[in-house]
Formats: structure tokens, sequence, C-alpha cells
């Protein structure tokens, strides 16, 4: 039994530098210029992990105003990390809004975009809070749309609000004025008046705004309503299909833009 388990040691040990010598050297009957693989196992190393931190960012913007109307636009930004964090807080601006007060505009240059920023950068101890605060004014009846505003910090981590959206309502004035119409200022306009909407209304007037024949009152009426012939002069209004299809693009522009900006 002895014997034969020193053969087998012996064997291991014989067979070991066979190996380790192959390695180093091959066999001399192995052809010039073979393709000679020696298998060994390779371990990647780790990517690096990136920190991840937790910061609280919130829009705070009324559900409803009135034409003409100032009102107020609040970001609050809330460090809830366990460590200090230096944050870029970025609000991108809206064309056909009137924007007043707040920090002076950054323009951002993106692949021939010009995009107009507010922006906030500073440092927050862990649980620091600050608000920004910036001012726009409604134009006519309709909807102002705001996209999401982000916050970055210096770990590459970034936060959003939700997109949000303020109603303009008419403010009734006695007058039928610029963006205002029979639809969404009944009080100030009256049906067949010149407002940019056919409105389709028996009431004895032949609406200017609808196509010949399309007023209920016009001796050759072929319809009864009609949709505006020419678009409502209202900077609020809805985003067209064009605008929706943009606005993907746009949001990873301005995503995009907020990593470089930091």
């Amino acid at each position: 039994m002895r014997k034969a388990a020193f053969l087998i040691v012996l064997l291991l040990a014989v067979n070991a530098a066979a190996i380790g010598k192959f390695v180093e050297q091959p066999p001399a009957d192995i052809p010039a210029g073979a393709n000679i693989t020696v298998g060994a196992d390779v371990e990647e190393a780790p990517a690096p992990q990136q920190t991840r931190t937790d910061v609280l960012i919130v829009r705070a913007v009324p559900d409803s105003v009135q034409s003409g109307q100032t009102f107020q636009v609040k970001l609050t930004v809330t460090n809830k990390y366990t460590g200090a964090l230096n944050l870029l807080t970025v609000d991108p601006q809206r064309q056909g809004i009137t924007y007043i007060g707040g920090p002076e505009p950054y323009i951002a240059n993106y692949e021939g975009l010009k995009i107009p920023l507010f922006r906030w950068q500073d440092s927050f101890a862990p649980g620091q809070t600050r608000e920004y605060t910036y001012q726009v004014q409604a134009a006519g009846p309709g909807t102002i749309t705001f996209p999401p505003a982000t916050v970055n910090d210096d770990y590459g981590n970034t936060f959003e609000t939700a997109p949000a959206s303020v109603r303009v309502e008419c403010r009734p004035t006695g007058a039928c004025g610029p963006g205002e119409n029979y639809v969404n200022c009944p009080a100030d306009c009256q049906t067949g008046g010149k407002d940019d909407v056919c409105d389709g209304v028996a009431d004895g007037r032949i609406d200017p705004d609808c196509a010949p024949g399309a007023d209920p009152d016009s001796a050759t009426t072929t319809t009864s309503t009609l949709p505006a012939t020419k678009p409502l002069a209202n900077e609020n209004k809805p985003a067209s299909a064009c605008n929706l299809f943009l606005l993907p693009l746009y949001s990873a522009a301005l995503a995009i833009l907020t990593r470089r900006l930091f």
C-alpha cells in the first residue's frame, strides 16, 4: 500500500512538472507555427459602483389662474442623504410663457437648439432644504404646462419632478380680448362675433369665422358647426401634435445638458 501511494504521488508530481513546462515552453514534437492556446481562468474586475444618494425635489404651482394674472412657481429641494452634497437644480423655460423675476436665464446650446434655463447651484448639508422661486404671467385662457425640473448631484445621480400644469381661466372684462372666444370665455365673447371660432349657434347673426354656408343662419347652410378657420390666438393653448412629437427629444437634450452643466 505504501508503495502504491508513493507511485501515485510521484506520478502527480511528474504531471505537474510537465504542465508547468508546457506553459513555459511547448513540447518539441509540436509542428512549427502551430496555434497553441493555454487555458487560464480570467476574472474581470468588478465595475465601480455609483454612490447612491437621496434628494427630494418638489414643484408647487396653483391649479388655476385668470388671464393676465401673475403667479409664483416654487421649487423645494431637500438633501435626504447622510452626507453633504453639491446640487445643481435646473428648470427649463417654455416658449409662449412670460417669465417675470427669478435668476437671469442661462442659455444652453444643444445641436442647434437654444434652451433657456433657470439654474441654481448650491452646497447642501445633510437634511438641508432650499427654496427657489420665479414668477410667470398667464396670457389668454388655456393651459400652461411645465416640463420636469431636475437636480443633479456630484455623484452623477439625477432626480426630477413630475410635469405640472396650470389652467388659465377667462377673466371677464366685458370685452372679447386676445385669446378669448365664445368657447373659453362666453362672459366676454358673444355668439356670431369675430373671435377666431365658428360657434355654429343659430342666433340670427352669420359668424364671420365660419366658412361660407357653415353658419346655421346662412341661407346655404351645409352643417351646423365647423372648427375655426384659423388657429386660436392663444399663447397657452395645448401642445400641438408636432410639439408632442418633439417633447421627448427636448427632454433627452435637457437631460444631457443638465449632466454637462454640473
